[in-house]
Protein backbone atom coordinates (compact mmCIF):
# COMPACT_ATOMS: atom_id res chain seq x y z
CA UNK A 1 0.00 0.00 0.00
CA UNK A 2 1.57 3.47 -1.04
CA UNK A 3 1.18 6.44 1.50
CA UNK A 4 -0.11 9.70 0.31
CA UNK A 5 0.74 11.99 2.82
CA UNK A 6 1.96 14.92 1.61
CA UNK A 7 5.88 15.46 2.25
CA UNK A 8 5.38 19.50 2.75
CA UNK A 9 3.41 18.91 5.78
CA UNK A 10 5.81 16.69 7.74
CA UNK A 11 8.25 19.27 9.69
CA UNK A 12 12.08 17.65 9.98
CA UNK A 13 13.18 18.70 14.05
CA UNK A 14 15.75 21.18 14.42
CA UNK A 15 19.52 20.62 15.37
CA UNK A 16 20.31 19.81 18.72
CA UNK A 17 22.09 22.30 20.74
CA UNK A 18 25.47 20.62 22.45
CA UNK A 19 27.68 22.28 24.32
CA UNK A 20 29.83 19.61 25.19
CA UNK A 21 30.94 18.96 21.63
CA UNK A 22 34.31 20.03 20.85
CA UNK A 23 33.87 21.51 17.17
CA UNK A 24 35.12 19.69 14.04
CA UNK A 25 36.01 20.45 10.57
CA UNK A 26 34.49 17.83 8.90
CA UNK A 27 34.42 16.82 5.05
CA UNK A 28 32.19 14.28 3.25
CA UNK A 29 32.63 13.20 0.04
CA UNK A 30 29.82 12.12 -1.71
CA UNK A 31 26.40 12.72 -1.84
CA UNK A 32 24.63 9.72 -2.08
CA UNK A 33 22.17 7.82 1.04
CA UNK A 34 25.50 7.21 2.99
CA UNK A 35 27.06 11.07 2.78
CA UNK A 36 23.94 12.05 3.21
CA UNK A 37 22.82 10.13 6.29
CA UNK A 38 26.10 11.58 7.65
CA UNK A 39 25.59 15.10 7.27
CA UNK A 40 22.33 14.72 8.86
CA UNK A 41 23.34 13.10 11.55
CA UNK A 42 26.01 15.07 12.37
CA UNK A 43 24.42 18.19 11.99
CA UNK A 44 21.82 17.08 14.07
CA UNK A 45 24.30 16.66 16.50
CA UNK A 46 25.87 20.47 16.59
CA UNK A 47 28.65 19.85 14.17
CA UNK A 48 28.79 21.52 10.96
CA UNK A 49 29.96 19.12 8.13
CA UNK A 50 30.88 20.09 5.10
CA UNK A 51 29.28 17.84 2.11
CA UNK A 52 31.03 17.89 -1.75
CA UNK A 53 30.08 15.72 -4.84
CA UNK A 54 31.88 15.68 -8.19
CA UNK A 55 28.78 15.23 -9.86
CA UNK A 56 27.33 19.12 -11.13
CA UNK A 57 23.38 18.13 -10.30
CA UNK A 58 21.69 15.49 -8.13
CA UNK A 59 21.32 12.57 -10.37
CA UNK A 60 17.68 11.60 -11.69
CA UNK A 61 18.74 8.00 -11.68
CA UNK A 62 17.91 4.87 -9.16
CA UNK A 63 20.25 2.51 -7.88
CA UNK A 64 18.98 0.81 -4.50
CA UNK A 65 14.85 0.94 -4.03
CA UNK A 66 14.77 -1.11 -0.61
CA UNK A 67 14.78 0.73 2.75
CA UNK A 68 14.65 -1.69 5.23
CA UNK A 69 13.45 -1.54 9.04
CA UNK A 70 17.25 -0.94 10.79
CA UNK A 71 17.67 2.20 8.34
CA UNK A 72 14.00 3.54 9.32
CA UNK A 73 14.85 2.93 13.00
CA UNK A 74 18.19 5.24 12.57
CA UNK A 75 16.42 8.01 10.61
CA UNK A 76 13.63 8.44 12.45
CA UNK A 77 15.50 11.20 15.24
CA UNK A 78 15.55 12.92 11.88
CA UNK A 79 12.27 13.14 11.00
CA UNK A 80 14.02 11.71 7.20
CA UNK A 81 11.88 8.09 8.29
CA UNK A 82 8.11 9.67 8.51
CA UNK A 83 9.01 11.25 5.28
CA UNK A 84 10.13 8.11 3.63
CA UNK A 85 7.02 6.33 4.36
CA UNK A 86 4.73 8.80 3.18
CA UNK A 87 6.09 8.57 -0.13
CA UNK A 88 6.99 4.96 -0.16
CA UNK A 89 5.77 1.62 -0.54
CA UNK A 90 5.37 -0.91 2.00
CA UNK A 91 6.10 -4.48 0.78
CA UNK A 92 5.16 -7.26 2.79
CA UNK A 93 5.17 -10.55 1.51
CA UNK A 94 6.96 -10.82 -1.89
CA UNK A 95 6.04 -13.98 -3.49
CA UNK A 96 8.80 -16.40 -4.66
CA UNK A 97 8.48 -18.35 -8.23
CA UNK A 98 10.66 -21.02 -10.20
CA UNK A 99 9.62 -20.60 -13.54
CA UNK A 100 5.55 -19.44 -13.50
CA UNK A 101 4.84 -21.28 -10.04
CA UNK A 102 5.19 -19.90 -6.64
CA UNK A 103 7.38 -22.01 -4.60
CA UNK A 104 6.88 -19.77 -1.63
CA UNK A 105 6.02 -16.46 0.29
CA UNK A 106 8.40 -14.43 2.21
CA UNK A 107 6.23 -12.64 4.97
CA UNK A 108 7.74 -9.76 6.23
CA UNK A 109 4.23 -9.05 8.04
CA UNK A 110 5.51 -11.31 10.68
CA UNK A 111 8.76 -9.17 11.44
CA UNK A 112 8.39 -8.26 15.17
CA UNK A 113 9.21 -4.88 14.60
CA UNK A 114 6.66 -1.39 14.04
CA UNK A 115 8.18 -1.69 10.76
CA UNK A 116 7.63 -4.94 9.75
CA UNK A 117 7.92 -4.36 5.58
CA UNK A 118 10.63 -3.27 3.03
CA UNK A 119 9.65 0.18 1.82
CA UNK A 120 10.33 0.39 -1.87
CA UNK A 121 11.14 3.97 -2.99
CA UNK A 122 13.63 5.18 -5.52
CA UNK A 123 16.95 5.93 -4.19
CA UNK A 124 16.49 9.48 -6.20
CA UNK A 125 13.35 10.43 -4.31
CA UNK A 126 15.16 9.02 -1.01
CA UNK A 127 18.15 11.30 -1.22
CA UNK A 128 16.08 14.01 -2.25
CA UNK A 129 14.28 13.84 1.19
CA UNK A 130 17.73 13.46 3.19
CA UNK A 131 18.79 17.07 1.16
CA UNK A 132 15.38 18.27 2.60
CA UNK A 133 16.33 17.43 5.88
CA UNK A 134 19.68 18.31 5.71
CA UNK A 135 18.57 22.05 4.37
CA UNK A 136 15.98 22.41 7.19
CA UNK A 137 18.83 21.74 9.74
CA UNK A 138 21.10 24.14 7.80
CA UNK A 139 23.28 22.22 5.37
CA UNK A 140 23.61 21.93 2.16
CA UNK A 141 24.99 20.07 -0.99
CA UNK A 142 27.87 21.60 -2.39
CA UNK A 143 27.93 19.93 -6.36
CA UNK A 144 30.34 20.16 -9.03
CA UNK A 145 33.25 20.04 -6.19
CA UNK A 146 35.34 17.15 -6.99
CA UNK A 147 37.86 15.87 -4.52
CA UNK A 148 41.39 15.35 -6.62
CA UNK A 149 44.11 15.37 -3.84
CA UNK A 150 44.22 13.87 -0.31
CA UNK A 151 46.84 13.47 1.88
CA UNK A 152 47.65 13.60 5.81
CA UNK A 153 50.23 16.06 7.75
CA UNK A 154 50.42 16.52 11.56
CA UNK A 155 46.72 14.95 11.87
CA UNK A 156 44.98 16.96 9.20
CA UNK A 157 43.86 16.01 5.98
CA UNK A 158 44.56 18.55 3.48
CA UNK A 159 42.32 18.55 0.28
CA UNK A 160 42.57 19.69 -3.01
CA UNK A 161 39.05 20.22 -4.34
CA UNK A 162 38.44 20.76 -8.19
CA UNK A 163 42.76 20.60 -8.41
CA UNK A 164 43.02 24.05 -7.22
CA UNK A 165 40.85 25.04 -4.38
CA UNK A 166 43.16 23.85 -1.38
CA UNK A 167 41.57 23.12 2.56
CA UNK A 168 42.31 21.83 5.86
CA UNK A 169 40.61 19.36 7.58
CA UNK A 170 40.57 17.79 10.92
CA UNK A 171 38.55 14.53 9.98
CA UNK A 172 37.54 13.19 6.13
CA UNK A 173 34.78 10.70 5.69
CA UNK A 174 34.88 8.71 1.84
CA UNK A 175 31.17 8.25 1.14
CA UNK A 176 31.95 8.34 -2.40
CA UNK A 177 31.53 5.53 -3.90
CA UNK A 178 32.83 1.79 -4.87
CA UNK A 179 35.41 3.45 -7.01
CA UNK A 180 36.42 6.08 -4.06
CA UNK A 181 39.17 8.54 -4.48
CA UNK A 182 39.74 8.48 -0.70
CA UNK A 183 40.26 4.87 -0.41
CA UNK A 184 42.77 5.11 -3.33
CA UNK A 185 44.20 8.01 -2.21
CA UNK A 186 44.64 6.65 1.67
CA UNK A 187 46.03 3.85 0.06
CA UNK A 188 43.57 1.09 1.78
CA UNK A 189 43.02 -1.84 -0.33
CA UNK A 190 39.57 -3.54 -1.67
CA UNK A 191 39.92 -6.81 -1.68
CA UNK A 192 37.23 -9.44 -3.15
CA UNK A 193 36.29 -10.66 -6.53
CA UNK A 194 34.31 -9.28 -9.55
CA UNK A 195 31.54 -11.50 -11.30
CA UNK A 196 32.24 -12.39 -14.74
CA UNK A 197 28.67 -11.85 -16.10
CA UNK A 198 26.30 -8.62 -15.92
CA UNK A 199 23.89 -8.06 -14.08
CA UNK A 200 20.92 -5.59 -15.43
CA UNK A 201 17.55 -3.76 -14.45
CA UNK A 202 15.09 -2.09 -16.16
CA UNK A 203 12.24 0.64 -14.68
CA UNK A 204 9.00 -0.09 -16.60
CA UNK A 205 5.35 0.61 -16.05
CA UNK A 206 2.80 -1.99 -16.57
CA UNK A 207 -1.11 -1.70 -15.53
CA UNK A 208 -1.53 -5.23 -15.06
CA UNK A 209 1.59 -6.61 -13.25
CA UNK A 210 0.51 -9.00 -10.09
CA UNK A 211 2.55 -8.11 -6.74
CA UNK A 212 4.09 -5.76 -5.09
CA UNK A 213 8.01 -7.99 -5.18
CA UNK A 214 8.46 -11.24 -6.93
CA UNK A 215 11.58 -13.32 -6.75
CA UNK A 216 11.50 -15.65 -10.36
CA UNK A 217 14.31 -18.20 -10.21
CA UNK A 218 14.52 -19.33 -13.82
CA UNK A 219 15.54 -22.24 -15.07
CA UNK A 220 19.21 -22.39 -16.82
CA UNK A 221 20.10 -21.04 -12.71
CA UNK A 222 19.38 -17.71 -13.64
CA UNK A 223 16.97 -14.89 -11.26
CA UNK A 224 14.72 -12.22 -11.96
CA UNK A 225 13.29 -10.01 -9.32
CA UNK A 226 10.83 -7.26 -9.95
CA UNK A 227 9.27 -4.89 -7.27
CA UNK A 228 7.08 -2.20 -7.19
CA UNK A 229 8.60 1.50 -7.22
CA UNK A 230 5.21 3.45 -7.81
CA UNK A 231 1.79 3.90 -9.05
CA UNK A 232 1.33 1.07 -12.15
CA UNK A 233 5.76 1.38 -12.17
CA UNK A 234 8.52 -1.20 -11.62
CA UNK A 235 12.38 -1.70 -10.78
CA UNK A 236 13.14 -5.39 -12.22
CA UNK A 237 16.40 -6.81 -11.81
CA UNK A 238 18.20 -9.80 -13.35
CA UNK A 239 21.51 -11.25 -13.08
CA UNK A 240 21.44 -11.79 -17.16
CA UNK A 241 22.54 -8.79 -19.56
CA UNK A 242 18.81 -7.82 -19.79
CA UNK A 243 16.07 -8.07 -17.05
CA UNK A 244 12.80 -8.21 -18.66
CA UNK A 245 13.21 -11.12 -21.13
CA UNK A 246 12.40 -14.40 -19.58
CA UNK A 247 10.53 -13.18 -16.93
CA UNK A 248 7.92 -16.32 -16.51
CA UNK A 249 4.06 -14.60 -16.36
CA UNK A 250 2.36 -12.76 -19.11
CA UNK A 251 2.32 -9.08 -18.59
CA UNK A 252 1.88 -5.75 -20.38
CA UNK A 253 4.61 -3.69 -20.94
CA UNK A 254 3.34 0.08 -21.29
CA UNK A 255 6.65 1.81 -20.78
CA UNK A 256 10.31 1.19 -20.17
CA UNK A 257 11.38 3.88 -18.52
CA UNK A 258 14.87 3.06 -18.51
CA UNK A 259 17.75 -0.40 -19.10
CA UNK A 260 21.04 -0.91 -17.88
CA UNK A 261 23.32 -3.51 -17.28
CA UNK A 262 26.22 -3.36 -14.89
CA UNK A 263 29.32 -5.93 -13.01
CA UNK A 264 28.78 -6.57 -9.85
CA UNK A 265 32.22 -6.77 -7.66
CA UNK A 266 32.08 -8.40 -4.16
CA UNK A 267 34.57 -6.18 -2.34
CA UNK A 268 35.53 -5.24 1.31
CA UNK A 269 38.14 -2.71 2.33
CA UNK A 270 40.66 -4.17 4.80
CA UNK A 271 40.31 -1.51 7.08
CA UNK A 272 37.47 1.67 7.39
CA UNK A 273 40.00 3.96 9.07
CA UNK A 274 43.08 5.14 8.43
CA UNK A 275 44.95 8.12 10.54
CA UNK A 276 41.80 11.01 10.35
CA UNK A 277 40.06 9.33 7.20
CA UNK A 278 37.24 7.04 7.80
CA UNK A 279 35.20 5.07 4.80
CA UNK A 280 31.37 3.90 4.93
CA UNK A 281 29.06 3.09 2.74
CA UNK A 282 30.48 1.54 -1.14
CA UNK A 283 33.64 2.39 -0.44
CA UNK A 284 33.56 0.35 2.24
CA UNK A 285 32.23 -2.26 0.74
CA UNK A 286 30.24 -4.00 -2.65
CA UNK A 287 28.01 -6.74 -3.34
CA UNK A 288 25.31 -8.24 -5.44
CA UNK A 289 21.68 -6.66 -4.69
CA UNK A 290 20.78 -9.62 -3.04
CA UNK A 291 18.94 -8.79 0.05
CA UNK A 292 19.04 -5.53 -0.62
CA UNK A 293 21.56 -4.42 2.01
CA UNK A 294 23.61 -2.04 -0.14
CA UNK A 295 21.99 1.12 0.75
CA UNK A 296 20.61 0.18 3.94
CA UNK A 297 24.36 -0.67 5.39
CA UNK A 298 25.88 2.37 4.09
CA UNK A 299 23.24 4.30 6.33
CA UNK A 300 24.19 2.18 8.74
CA UNK A 301 27.94 3.09 8.68
CA UNK A 302 27.22 6.66 8.56
CA UNK A 303 25.12 7.05 12.02
CA UNK A 304 27.49 4.72 13.38
CA UNK A 305 30.25 7.27 12.39
CA UNK A 306 28.34 10.28 13.22
CA UNK A 307 27.88 8.41 16.72
CA UNK A 308 31.25 7.76 17.49
CA UNK A 309 32.16 11.28 16.35
CA UNK A 310 30.02 13.00 18.21
CA UNK A 311 30.97 10.84 21.11
CA UNK A 312 35.04 10.82 20.36
CA UNK A 313 34.80 6.79 20.12
CA UNK A 314 36.04 6.54 16.29
CA UNK A 315 38.76 4.26 17.30
CA UNK A 316 36.38 1.29 17.44
CA UNK A 317 34.68 2.12 13.76
CA UNK A 318 36.61 -0.65 12.10
CA UNK A 319 36.30 -3.28 14.75
CA UNK A 320 32.23 -2.32 15.11
CA UNK A 321 31.52 -2.19 11.21
CA UNK A 322 34.24 -4.47 9.14
CA UNK A 323 31.98 -7.87 11.09
CA UNK A 324 28.97 -6.21 9.73
CA UNK A 325 29.88 -5.55 6.09
CA UNK A 326 31.65 -9.25 6.30
CA UNK A 327 28.24 -10.74 7.57
CA UNK A 328 26.64 -9.58 4.99
CA UNK A 329 28.86 -9.41 1.74
CA UNK A 330 28.23 -13.52 2.91
CA UNK A 331 24.88 -13.64 3.62
CA UNK A 332 24.38 -12.09 -0.37
CA UNK A 333 26.80 -14.72 -1.97
CA UNK A 334 24.79 -17.59 -0.01
CA UNK A 335 21.41 -16.03 -1.60
CA UNK A 336 22.73 -15.60 -4.73
CA UNK A 337 24.52 -19.30 -4.88
CA UNK A 338 20.85 -20.58 -3.48
CA UNK A 339 18.94 -18.81 -6.06
CA UNK A 340 21.60 -19.71 -9.08
CA UNK A 341 22.13 -22.99 -8.44
CA UNK A 342 21.96 -25.65 -11.24
CA UNK A 343 22.42 -28.70 -8.97
CA UNK A 344 19.41 -30.99 -8.84
CA UNK A 345 19.28 -31.74 -5.22
CA UNK A 346 19.96 -28.52 -4.07
CA UNK A 347 17.25 -27.27 -6.14
CA UNK A 348 15.08 -30.25 -4.62
CA UNK A 349 16.14 -29.04 -1.13
CA UNK A 350 15.37 -25.23 -2.02
CA UNK A 351 11.61 -25.99 -3.10
CA UNK A 352 11.13 -28.19 0.10
CA UNK A 353 12.71 -25.22 2.30
CA UNK A 354 10.42 -23.16 1.09
CA UNK A 355 7.43 -24.84 0.77
CA UNK A 356 8.41 -25.60 4.72
CA UNK A 357 8.88 -22.23 5.43
CA UNK A 358 5.85 -20.71 3.69
CA UNK A 359 3.73 -22.97 5.70
CA UNK A 360 5.18 -22.17 9.16
CA UNK A 361 6.14 -18.64 8.71
CA UNK A 362 7.44 -17.99 12.22
CA UNK A 363 10.47 -20.23 10.92
CA UNK A 364 11.41 -17.02 8.68
CA UNK A 365 11.89 -14.71 11.33
CA UNK A 366 15.62 -15.51 11.88
CA UNK A 367 15.86 -14.27 8.76
CA UNK A 368 14.02 -11.65 8.31
CA UNK A 369 15.93 -10.24 11.52
CA UNK A 370 18.98 -10.74 8.81
CA UNK A 371 17.58 -8.79 5.54
CA UNK A 372 16.30 -6.26 7.78
CA UNK A 373 19.37 -5.14 9.30
CA UNK A 374 18.21 -6.37 12.82
CA UNK A 375 20.72 -8.85 13.11
CA UNK A 376 24.26 -9.18 11.96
Amino acid sequence: MCCLQAIDKLNFPPPKKNHNITPMNILIAGAGPTGLTAAIELTRRGHSPRIIDRKDAPSPLSRAVGINARSLELLEPSGVSEALIARGIKVQRPQIYEGDSIIGTIHMDRLPHRYNFLLALPQNETEEIMRDALHALGGNVEYGHALTGLRIENGKAHVTINEEKRAQYDLVIGADGARSFVREAMGIAFEGHDYGAHWSIADFESKDWQGDANLFIIPGGHVRFVIRIGERRYRAVADQPEALPGIPVDFTLDKLHRADDFLISVRQAVTYQKECVYLAGDAAHVHSPAGGRGMNLGIDDACDLARRIAESDLAGYTAARHPVGESVLKMSEAMVRMATTRKPLVKVARRVMLAIISTFPFLQIPFLKSVSGLKG
